[in-house]
């Protein structure tokens, strides 16, 4: 039970803790927050998803997949919608 707790005491206060990472690094960067685009994506993890499976076992390089994704966007978007093993030229 404490554990339970424990884990959702810590995903309450991740919103508050990636905000607070995403404001460092602009301001590393030299970076105002206004009038930044800040593009935010996640990698979530479902038990018992088969494909998740796969990914973790096949190793995919999801960094590599996921900037190719986002530096070709809209066009990735529909690339992968239309084929969508074309995530395992990723490895």
């Amino acid at each position: 039970m404490r554990l339970l707790r424990i884990a959702r005491d810590l995903n309450e206060e991740m919103p508050k803790h990636v905000v607070e990472l995403l404001v460092r690094a602009l301001n590393e960067k030299g970076l105002p927050m206004k009038d930044s685009r800040i593009l935010v994506l996640g990698l979530t993890y479902r038990g018992g998803v088969r494909e998740f499976y796969k990914l973790l076992k096949d190793k995919i390089d999801l960094t590599a997949f996921m900037v190719w994704f986002i530096e070709n966007f809209p066009e990735s978007f529909k690339e992968f919608k239309e084929n969508p093993e074309i995530q395992w030229r990723f490895k």
